[in-house]
């Protein structure tokens, strides 16, 4: 039995605000997490910059008494109203199981994915800012290997997903690169000798990453990749994908070898033309 607690463009704080609440009081048997790395961008204690909707924190304490809140908020009010009157606002699913789930409305292709690409300047569509490894590292540490240290009988399998080529394109571009693969062993050492956390790595898998006809954009991929992305961290590096995935020491090294090279050969620009 599984509960599906994603939400949009969510930090490494919400992440930890929402498994708090799990681990207190259903005490889960297993946590599938990715681990993105602009979830750890932000400061530690806050949700990303300019989302429309973050994590309605007062839902997430003991207190009560605020949860009053919730009935008279805007989007609350509006989505109320809309179901009492049958007329729909907005694209968001009422199925629990579907929660903030798009993938029906949208297309995938390679076409897509490159649309407003400009090969010399990848990020001047998404205005992503530079990533320090020092306070990923403190997010990290504050938001996540705390949760895994203090809930011994819970296994946490974390997954780093596969962003299409691009995106790695645009870290060499914006010298983030090494950040990024720095953050990577950060947290494997961080969690190798923990008996609870397990670690996969889909990013420098390039049937995946190079195939752009799976994408919708240069870092989100369509519900095939998504159904793998769960085959690999449910089977705990013992059959199959997770074993071809799951990160340790022999391994690492490989992982990031294959990401570098394939990084450097890529061309933007010929993945643009038709």
């Amino acid at each position: 039995k599984s509960v599906n607690l994603a939400m949009a463009a969510m930090s490494a704080f919400e992440q930890r605000k929402i498994l708090e609440i799990a681990l207190r009081h259903h005490h889960p048997h297993r946590v599938l997490m990715t681990l993105d790395f602009n979830s750890f961008a932000p400061p530690i204690d806050a949700s990303l910059p300019d989302i429309p909707e973050p994590l309605p924190l007062y839902l997430y304490d003991d207190n009560r008494l605020n949860d009053f809140r919730y009935l008279i908020s805007g989007p609350v009010t509006m989505r109320a109203l809309a179901a009492a009157t049958g007329v729909r606002i907005g694209n968001y699913s009422t199925d629990a199981n579907r929660a903030w789930s798009w993938d029906r409305e949208t297309t995938f292709s390679r076409a897509k994915t490159m649309k407003d690409i400009d090969p010399a300047d990848i990020n001047k569509r998404f205005h992503q800012g530079p990533r320090n490894l020092e306070h990923m590292r403190a997010s990290f540490e504050a938001n996540i290997a705390t949760l895994v240290v203090a809930n011994p009988d819970t296994q946490f399998n974390f997954v780093f997903p596969p962003y299409s080529i691009v995106v790695w394109a645009d870290f060499a571009q914006r010298k983030q690169l090494d950040v990024s693969l720095a953050f990577k062993r950060h947290v494997f050492e961080r969690l190798r000798a923990m008996p609870n956390a397990r670690i996969f790595d889909m990013q420098a898998d390039a049937s995946i990453t190079h195939d752009l006809e799976l994408y919708t954009d240069i870092y989100h991929f369509n519900p095939a990749i998504n159904l793998r992305l769960l085959e690999t961290a449910c089977g705990g590096g013992d059959s199959g994908d997770s074993r071809n995935y799951r990160v340790t020491e022999t391994s690492l090294p490989v992982f990031e070898k294959a990401l570098r090279v394939q990084t450097y050969a890529v061309d933007v620009a010929a993945l643009k033309r038709p």
